[in-house]
């Protein structure tokens, strides 16, 4: 999975600045191969049983989950606080994911609508990221209206994403 190997190969201290940026590209690819391929795809999820790709869902969750772990240990050595995730929990966050994904090809949907509700998907997991890992930002900062530090990983606005490149767990996608 190129998107979580070229994350984890950026400095350390650059990948909070880059969570969920990249990510946002790999995940619209992701929709517009399944919809160009939809047979196959379709096939690959929903008949593969018996065969050599009998496990391909779980074996992406599986890397996203080793992702995760590094990247939480990144957050752990630059100081963040963030929760014990362990890696049962981990997988079981990011199987909801993949599988939340790939509903769009076994439900045959346009890839209008695939577009827009991966994106919302994204949202919602952008949001539990937050919740479990985003920046302590004090209460204090909050109510007085400080300015949120560039690099916090906090996203004010739709508009403070930035495109371009490649990679970062899926899990944290934002």
């Amino acid at each position: 999975m190129e998107a979580q190997t070229s994350f984890a190969e950026l400095p350390e201290e650059q990948q909070p600045d880059h969570m969920g940026v990249e990510s946002s590209d790999c995940v619209h690819w992701m929709v517009d191969y399944i919809c160009r391929h939809r047979e196959p795809v379709k096939l690959l999820l929903c008949r593969s049983e018996g065969t050599s790709y009998e496990h391909f869902v779980h074996n992406m969750v599986e890397v996203e989950v080793e992702y995760t772990l590094k990247y939480m240990d990144v957050l752990r050595r630059l100081g963040r606080e963030i929760p014990e995730l362990d890696e049962q929990m981990c997988h079981i966050i990011a199987s909801g994911m993949f599988n939340g994904i790939f509903e769009i090809v076994i439900h045959d949907m346009p890839e209008g609508k695939a577009l827009r509700y991966v994106d919302q998907l994204r949202d919602f997991y952008t949001a539990g990221r937050l919740k479990l890992m985003g920046p302590k930002i004090p209460q204090n900062t909050i109510e007085n209206k400080k300015e949120i530090p560039p690099g916090s990983g906090v996203c004010t606005s739709q508009t403070n994403r930035r495109p371009g490149g490649k990679g970062a767990p899926f899990f944290f996608t934002g």
